[in-house]
């Protein structure tokens, strides 16, 4: 169950689009790698939360963030990008329980966010 639960995420992440785009010629430079980084107040990376990545019009990619709290998505130069949106979708697992949160993308190498843990 579990490898099949990585091969889905392989294959509907932009993982798989770098791997299309090798294996079909497009040009490297019109792709461009850009990397998320989740972490808390305190600066600590936040491992499993889901990262997507909005398109208007289109399916949302999305991957998890690793031990260091980064997810990466392999996006072509020309893809419009509304926002990123960022779940706690484990629960308390992961150090606490994490606000929803959205943010506008900006096309550069690395998008740093900070989440708020959820009070009650």
């Amino acid at each position: 169950m579990k490898r099949l639960k990585k091969l889905l995420v392989f294959l509907s992440t932009g993982t798989m689009a770098v791997v299309l785009a090798a294996c079909y010629g497009v040009p490297v430079d019109e792709m461009y790698n850009s990397l998320i980084r989740a972490k808390d107040d305190g600066g600590n990376p936040i491992k499993g939360l889901k990262v997507s990545i909005v398109n208007p019009g289109t399916d949302s990619l999305s991957n998890y963030t690793n031990e260091n709290g980064i997810a990466y998505f392999g996006l072509f130069e020309n893809e419009i990008v509304e926002k990123i949106v960022i779940e706690d979708v484990d629960g308390s697992d992961n150090g606490g329980e994490f606000i929803k949160t959205e943010v506008p993308f900006e096309k550069t190498d690395t998008i740093d966010v900070t989440l708020e843990l959820r009070v009650e």
